[in-house]
């Protein structure tokens, strides 16, 4: 936990061109949050990331995940989605893990 109670985690689990990670870039907030962005090479070369689902901790403290838009739905084939499904349930049980540490704390 930081000076600012806030609990410090790193997340990163790769599988093909997905990604589940911790992120700390944010606009105008400098509070991690983990995303699950898909990797795919553009037409110069480059890898470059987007993302289609990512955590939002409610002001109860509950991590609720947010589509953006129908990405996931567009972006991830049915052979797939099981595998990223229960490794998103993983990210979020650890997210509810830091809420109870830090109310526990309070």
């Amino acid at each position: 936990m930081d000076e600012n109670n806030r609990i410090n985690y790193e997340l990163n689990w790769k599988f093909g061109e997905f990604e589940i990670r911790t992120t700390h870039r944010i606009l105008g907030n400098d509070e991690p949050y983990i995303e699950l962005i898909k990797w795919y090479d553009d037409d110069r070369g480059r890898r470059l990331c987007f993302t289609l689902a990512y955590f939002y901790i409610d002001k109860d403290g509950c991590p609720e995940l947010h589509f953006v838009g129908d990405r996931p739905f567009q972006e991830i084939a049915d052979i797939d989605i099981g595998k990223i499904w229960k490794q998103l349930w993983y990210a979020q049980e650890m997210l509810y893990d830091a809420e109870r540490k830090i109310d526990a704390e309070k």
